[in-house]
């Protein structure tokens, strides 16, 4: 199975079985204390992107370059802190997240329900 990952801003497509991925990405979690899971999201279907206020929720981060905001319901501009990239394993499959947003001020995590569509091949 091809899987993109990330080291900095470089993404490398390997292939890779889902059993050896996710005994990586549990290992890693088992280090840093914390595992990604997709319970840890809200599915928001009229998000275009993927928000976290929470660290953990990314495996791999930087600085957002820009100075954009993320405009929510009430018009309100939230400051755009980190970008990140992110694999989730459940049972044998492998979701990716890609270009999540760090903003400090939202309340809940969203999955963007039509990225996560077009990031993982339609597979739901």
């Amino acid at each position: 199975m091809p899987v993109m990952l990330w080291f900095g801003t470089f993404c490398f497509i390997v292939s890779i079985t889902c059993e050896l991925l996710c005994a990586a990405n549990a290992n890693l979690a088992f280090h840093n204390h914390h595992s990604v899971t997709l319970a840890t999201w809200f599915p928001e279907t009229s998000a275009n992107q993927h928000v976290t206020h929470d660290f953990m929720n990314m495996t791999n981060s930087e600085p957002y370059p820009g100075i954009g905001q993320l405009y929510v319901d009430d018009g309100k501009g939230l400051s755009i802190s980190n970008v990140a990239h992110s694999i989730i394993c459940m049972s044998k499959h492998i979701f990716t997240l890609s270009n999540i947003l760090h903003v400090l001020h939202i309340k809940k995590p969203l999955l963007s329900v039509h990225k996560f569509y077009l990031e993982n091949n339609g597979f739901f």
